[in-house]
């Protein structure tokens, strides 16, 4: 397979399928330009997935973290209603 062809059979594959691909000499022998470079841009792949991941669990954090303070302002309402009542 061409260098040239790698990337657009990698990308169509999720990270962990390319890797059992690269193992079973899809991309051409260990040692060789084709292979290595497999490796390579499986790499990349995997940075991304692991980015969006870390991405996502960011966002779910933050999200958890507003819901936190939202009911603690509602639990400190509840209170001093109380209270004052």
């Amino acid at each position: 397979m061409s260098e040239k062809h790698i990337p657009v059979c990698i990308d169509q594959m999720t990270s962990q399928q390319a890797k059992i691909e690269l193992g079973y000499g899809r991309f051409g022998e260990p040692g060789t330009p084709s292979h290595n470079f497999a490796s390579f841009w499986i790499s990349i792949k995997e940075d991304e997935e692991r980015g969006k991941r870390d991405s996502d669990a960011i966002r779910l954090a933050r999200r958890a973290n507003l819901i936190a303070w939202i009911a603690s302002i509602i639990a400190v309402i509840a209170i001093v209603k109380d209270i004052i009542l």
